[in-house]
């Protein structure tokens, strides 16, 4: 006797199977699920990111397009996990109710669903992770190179909901109106300018706002007296504070300053912002000094007029250094418990703790220098300068002589001690 299967073509998927109330039940879920994924994902990143301004780490200064980039990913992915929470409901039904048979139908569906939504979680793990954290850090771009990785990921989540659907029904139709509709819906919410949510920045700014004032007011006075320009590359890297880029600049503009050849005012302003906002403090921890020594700016001080506006900046910069040196001091001597100890003079506050019990040789070398550049300044008549000024009125008594090999270069800072 021949046997012969019964060969039963899919149905194909229609409201009428899932029922009007379950199916615009589950659309309403699926909108609202995306919504909530997107919130949560949006302020978890910026909840992270307040934590680290107030750590002392930098968060992503990020560009338009950055921004635009990370938007439109989040929204898409919270598309398609809506999509995948819509299927699931959709078929959380007896298998019955599709089919008269006993199989296990609707249950297979929506355990498949909950296994993308498990993927989606993953992947969001795998993006705080691997992409936020090591931008903020290392200063790199990864979506400039491989944005379209990205966008294929909410595409491969969309198409996985559908595929345990597909077994069952033709769903072909129903594929491609949903892909429609989610691609016009990604296009209208593109739209949608979030910037007003982004307090992380905002704390930013807040937490080293006497830094960026700073920064801003040096900038202004760059193109207005000296019709200098800083490339917009440069600024984003002189409001960071522990990038790969900003360590660049400090070691750059020290080499600079090293040389024989004479610096520009550019790079003389530079060295002044960097000092000023302390800006290597969190690349020391091996002892190694990031600025130009106080002789170094002493050497080109030399080379230029002792009116130019080389000279006026130049000693802007070793009065910085005396600043920063003698709080350096009162730190040190006081075991920190001086009235500055909240006080902001010239650099951020609290920065000089740490080196209580090393005070190593660089900085012993900051502190000597300047403080005999500052006790020749005072017994000169040749700068003009406030800085100079405010020298001969202290008039404290010599310090501790520099090593002969600056005496054989810089004749005129030999003393005789009084």
């Amino acid at each position: 006797m021949e046997s012969r299967k019964r060969i039963q073509l899919k149905p194909r998927l229609s409201i009428a199977k899932i029922g009007k109330p379950r199916f615009w039940t589950g659309i309403g879920l699926g909108v609202l699920n995306a919504i909530v994924f997107f919130m949560f994902i949006f302020f978890f990143f910026e909840i992270i990111n307040i934590m680290k301004s107030a750590m002392g780490y930098d968060i992503p200064l990020q560009s338009e397009d950055a921004l635009f980039f990370e938007q439109t990913f989040l929204f898409s992915t919270a598309i398609a996990l809506g999509i995948s929470a819509m299927i699931r409901y959709w078929f959380l039904q007896p298998a019955f109710h599709f089919h008269k048979t006993r199989k296990n139908l609707s249950l297979r569906i929506a355990n498949y669903s909950l296994f993308v939504e498990f993927v989606t979680w993953y992947m969001v793990i795998v993006f705080i992770r691997q992409v936020l954290y090591n931008q903020s850090l290392l200063g790199t771009r990864i979506y400039e190179y491989y944005e379209w990785i990205f966008y294929i990921i909410p595409v491969y989540l969309f198409l996985t909901s559908w595929t345990e659907v597909s077994r069952y029904f033709k769903v072909w139709k129903w594929k491609f109106y949903v892909f429609i509709v989610s691609i016009v819906s990604l296009f209208l919410l593109s739209f949608i300018n979030l910037s007003s949510y982004y307090r992380s920045e905002t704390v930013f700014q807040k937490i080293y706002e006497e830094e960026l004032f700073y920064l801003n007011s040096q900038i202004a006075l760059a193109e207005n007296n000296y019709q200098i320009e800083f490339d917009a590359t440069t600024i984003t890297t002189l409001k960071r504070v522990r990038t790969h880029e900003l360590r660049s600049l400090l070691i750059a503009t020290k080499n600079a300053f090293q040389k024989d050849e004479k610096v520009s005012m550019k790079q003389i302003l530079l060295e002044k912002i960097l000092i000023h906002n302390f800006k290597s403090t969190n690349f020391e921890f091996n002892g190694e000094f990031l600025y130009a020594y106080p002789i170094d700016v002493y050497s080109q001080l030399k080379k230029v007029a002792p009116n130019s506006d080389e000279a006026i900046e130049l000693l802007n910069i070793l009065e910085e250094f005396y600043q920063l040196t003698f709080f350096m001091g009162e730190r040190l001597d006081t075991r920190g418990k001086s009235i500055t100890f909240r006080h902001k003079v010239s650099i951020l506050q609290d920065t000089f703790e740490k080196y209580r019990r090393r005070f190593t040789s660089p900085y012993r070398g900051v502190s000597l220098q300047i403080k005999v550049i500052a006790y020749r300044l005072q017994k000169q008549d040749v700068y003009k300068h406030p800085f100079v000024t405010e020298l001969k009125e202290n008039n404290f008594p010599p310090p501790i002589p520099l090593d002969t090999k600056y005496y054989d270069l810089y004749p005129e800072l030999k003393y005789i001690s009084e």
